[in-house]
């Protein structure tokens, strides 16, 4: 079955194919059309069967989210 991919989408899905970022490759998707869709783009992927694995980059920090003790 083919798939057509959204205006933006090829030069996101392109981005994830060379090893970016989900934030790079978005930030490309949306310089290509002004209201791409993250989530379109994703949802339309993982239907398509896109992505075999997901990778977590266990070395970058996140901001640790402060406790409410009121």
């Amino acid at each position: 079955e083919t798939a057509i991919i959204p205006a933006g989408g090829g030069a996101f899905l392109l981005d994830l194919i060379e090893g970016k970022t989900i934030e790079n490759a978005a930030a490309t998707g949306a310089s290509e059309y002004q209201s791409f869709d993250l989530s379109d783009h994703l949802t339309g992927m993982f239907k398509a069967g896109a992505f075999s694995s997901i990778v977590i980059d266990a070395g970058t920090e996140h901001p640790k989210k402060e406790e409410n003790h009121d």
